[in-house]
């Protein structure tokens, strides 16, 4: 007999968690799912403990890592945005690398941000801009911010058994179009 283990525990980063986790499909969704949100360090070490069974991040773990898609980025920001940047605190963040990749961080402004949605709520204020997932702008209440798309992509990386992929890329494709 095939043991079924429920409810499949995601971990996520908050960008992907707000980006491609609707709680309202989370909390409905068959087979039953559980998202925990936290940096990708502390949710490896989650995983590693067997407390999760998935894992979902946009940088490259110690784990055997599949990409589960590649996310469009570009420059968020208000149309009269300060001259600011606003990144992530997290070192490793592939999008505050991508931004000091871009600008020079000797002669610009910058700020650090622990929270995406304090982040967002600054750029929606004109305080600055910030390089972050197309899917941002793509949101109703965001229609009002200018979005400038960059080339580079960064990929979603997944974590996990065979069986529990299937189930979060079903979710992911029911709830977000993505392929």
């Amino acid at each position: 007999m095939h043991y079924k283990k429920l409810p499949i525990k995601i971990g996520c980063t908050q960008t992907i968690a707000s980006n491609y986790f609707e709680l309202t499909d989370v909390i409905n969704y068959q087979p039953a799912i559980e998202l925990f949100i936290d940096t990708t360090d502390q949710l490896e070490k989650l995983y590693q403990k067997k407390e999760l069974d998935v894992l979902i991040t946009n940088k490259r773990t110690a784990f055997d890592n599949d990409v589960l898609f590649s996310e469009k980025i570009g420059w968020l920001s208000a149309i009269a945005a300060q001259d600011v940047y606003l990144m992530n605190r997290d070192k490793e963040c592939p999008y505050r690398k991508m931004m000091l990749s871009l600008i020079n961080p000797q002669t610009c402004k910058f700020v650090e941000v622990d929270s995406i949605y304090s982040m967002i709520d600054l750029i929606k204020k004109g305080e600055g801009r910030s390089i972050l997932p197309n899917r941002f702008f793509l949101e109703e209440q965001n229609q009002s911010l200018h979005f400038s798309k960059i080339e580079q992509e960064v990929p979603i990386y997944i974590v996990g058994n065979e069986r529990n992929n299937h189930y979060v890329r079903l979710f992911l494709k029911d709830s977000n179009g993505l392929e």
